[in-house]
């Protein structure tokens, strides 16, 4: 593909993206007058978070979204299966507030070892859930649960929860780690000892999740929502909504083709546009000499 004619698409790919923001903006905004004065403060909210969106944003939803697919894909082994791994995983991420990414690497990790623990996608999804609730319950800020969702899940993918992963679990999700011990029949001050003899392997994960899940049920169910859960399922939801939107639109996808080619062509713009600077400043400086000759002859 010619550097000309690729940067023509590139720039016609974001002028399509605009209009279609714009038009998004318009059919929000139609719907929103008519909301009633009840939901007056949401309506304001939804108005801003429109608003303020941009490519930027709109891309990183995208390629979260298409990584996350396809990270699930490859761990159930089949579109279907990724497809159902998928809709459980978001809707469990916007049911406990929880970082669609982190929910999206803990099932993953439960998948690749689901040969060895002898589970199905139905144990896979309430094994994740369960762990979603707990993170809840231990509160903290959505930066603290994203990093021990992903202690937890390197754990599993490992074999065992041990060393950094368990710290990171004991320290960020509390309700976590108790959980493990109870289901082990063990003091949470045990943990340690236990895990360093390589005792917390994954299958005693999946029996502890399936022994406590009832009583993690139980006590997620008094917490109230705040006000970082439900900014975190509007994040979740965006993602999902720029994500289903793009699978019909394909705008991204173009984008990101048309980047890499630009990239993989770059020493080939480079020369181009080096030309035309030449031939700029050849112009330049062709009309100062004859400017400078005129003066003279005057």
């Amino acid at each position: 593909m010619k550097v000309g004619t690729l940067l023509i698409e590139m720039v016609a790919n974001v002028a399509r993206l605009e209009r279609e923001m714009a038009q998004a903006r318009r059919s929000v905004n139609n719907t929103m007058r008519s909301v009633t004065r009840a939901t007056r403060t949401a309506t304001l909210a939804m108005q801003g978070f429109v608003g303020a969106l941009s490519v930027r944003e709109l891309a990183r939803a995208s390629d979260e979204y298409k990584s996350i697919n396809a990270a699930l894909q490859i761990a159930t082994r089949s579109a279907q299966a990724g497809a159902k791994a998928y809709k459980d995983v978001y809707s469990i991420a916007m049911q406990t507030g929880q970082a669609i990414g982190g929910v999206a690497d803990t099932y993953r990790r439960f998948a690749e070892v689901s040969d060895q623990l002898g589970v199905n996608q139905q144990q896979i999804a309430s094994s994740v859930k369960t762990v979603a609730q707990a993170m809840a319950i231990s509160g903290g800020s959505a930066e603290s649960a994203k990093a021990a969702l992903l202690q937890f899940s390197q754990g599993l993918a490992a074999g065992a929860l041990r060393g950094q992963e368990l710290n990171s679990v004991m320290e960020q999700s509390p309700r976590l780690a108790r959980l493990i011990a109870d289901g082990m029949g063990i003091p949470i001050g045990a943990m340690r000892d236990f895990a360093a003899e390589g005792k917390i392997t994954s299958q005693v994960i999946l029996e502890a999740l399936a022994s406590q899940a009832q009583a993690i049920e139980d006590e997620y169910s008094k917490i109230p929502l705040t006000i970082g859960r439900a900014t975190t399922n509007l994040n979740t939801a965006f993602t999902n909504m720029v994500g289903n939107a793009e699978k019909s639109v394909g705008v991204f996808d173009l984008l990101a083709k048309a980047i890499n080619t630009l990239a993989n062509n770059l020493n080939t713009a480079a020369e181009i546009i080096g030309m035309v600077a030449l031939v700029l400043t050849g112009r330049l400086v062709g009309s100062l000499a004859a400017t400078v000759a005129a003066a003279n002859g005057a």
